[in-house]
């Protein structure tokens, strides 16, 4: 039997940039360092990959030596490129529940020029849609897969739906209280969004509002995603943002390194953007913030709460995670910065503009100099 391993997130990061629209799922899931990843491959490149969990997601040549690993869990849904899903399934299905239902043949539709403008009233949703989003989600789930969720685990879906409108994946149009649109995002790349749930309640369908909203979703996406940048290859070992400017033979205050904060509060961690040579003066930052402290976890809790090793932690790979994000000021001095990829090895330049555009970073002075002083903007 071929011999399956776990995979680096490096590895698995090149295998899924081959294909980055069908391992959109697999990308978005590996870059929040969720679930299991199982992999086949040599010479330090990937043949297949798969990712087991509620969802079982197989990837390229050779799934059927994925069997044992999905067979072990409590998998609800064997889903991913037909051919795949195929062997995997070819290998598995003596040792796994017999299906609810196949569905071979699924088209994956992919969008990459705005369409037209649906004129809608879409926006990205919030916590205040959470009391018409829950059932709105509970209905299309039960339409689509036949599972009323709201039954099986009300409170579990009710969570994870809050943390889709947290994390900035789901959008809404509504009109009196009534959702004439509505979709989620099941996954989110610097490349792609998956899009899921889609969903229209039944008194205003067969009006076309769905296709106005998906045309405005398509358009809005797509619009925050034309952003122009350049990507350099670095040495794979953990580099400070000195070192970084020295390879890449640019002023060191203009490569900025990402320091995770958090607070006092149960909230989401923060996000710190700030140049290389300086430190994040925490007083400052907690007043800009309203908090009374902030605080800085240890190297091994940032990874944790970020899921991307320390060298290579980015708000960029953090995108719609529901992160905070406030640059300092001083970015505004240069045309261009430099900030880590989301994975050590790889430092992206782009506009100051176009990373405030990405992340919704908020600006502020916010660090000083290693002597005390205080960086101005």
């Amino acid at each position: 039997m071929t011999r399956t391993f776990e995979p680096t997130l490096r590895q698995t990061l090149a295998f899924c940039a081959e294909d980055p629209v069908e391992r959109v799922f697999l990308e978005d899931v590996a870059r929040r360092g969720l679930g299991r990843f199982v992999a086949l491959g040599e010479g330090g490149s990937l043949n297949a990959l798969c990712h087991v969990g509620v969802n079982v997601v197989p990837s390229g040549e050779g799934c059927e030596a994925f069997a044992r690993a999905a067979s072990s869990g409590r998998a609800r849904m064997v889903i991913g490129e037909e051919h795949a899903v195929s062997e995997l399934w070819a290998a598995a299905c003596r040792s796994m529940p017999a299906p609810r239902e196949d569905r071979p043949g699924q088209p994956v539709y992919v969008i990459e020029h705005p369409p037209e403008p649906g004129d809608t009233g879409l926006r990205e949703a919030t916590l205040a849609d959470l009391g018409a989003l829950v059932p709105a989600c509970a209905a299309a789930h039960q339409e689509e897969i036949g599972i009323d969720p709201l039954v099986n685990d009300p409170d579990g879906f009710r969570w994870r739906t809050q943390a889709q409108i947290g994390e900035g994946r789901s959008w809404v149009w509504m009109d009196n209280g009534t959702i004439l649109f509505k979709a989620e995002a099941s996954a989110w790349t610097p490349d792609a969004v998956q899009l899921q749930q889609v969903w229209v309640d039944p008194s205003v369908r067969n009006r076309r509002n769905a296709q106005r909203g998906m045309r405005d979703l398509c358009r809005r996406l797509l619009d925050s995603r034309k952003i122009s940048y350049s990507a350099f290859e670095l040495p794979l070992e953990k580099l400070g943002a000195l070192e970084t400017a020295r390879l890449l033979n640019v002023e060191p205050a203009s490569v900025f390194k990402t320091i995770v904060v958090t607070r006092d509060k149960p909230k989401k961690p923060l996000l710190v953007v700030i140049p290389g040579p300086t430190t994040v003066d925490l007083k400052l930052l907690a007043s800009v913030l309203g908090e009374k402290k902030v605080y800085l976890p240890t190297e091994r809790e940032a990874e944790a709460l970020t899921g991307l090793q320390a060298g290579g932690i980015s708000p960029l790979a953090l995108l719609n995670k529901g992160f905070q994000v406030v640059l300092d000021a001083s970015a505004n001095t240069y045309a261009e910065i430099h900030v880590s990829g989301g994975q050590r090895g790889l430092n992206i330049k782009l506009s100051v503009d176009a990373l405030v555009k990405l992340t919704n970073a908020r600006l502020a002075i916010i660090s000083r100099g290693e002597d005390g002083w205080q960086v101005k903007a």
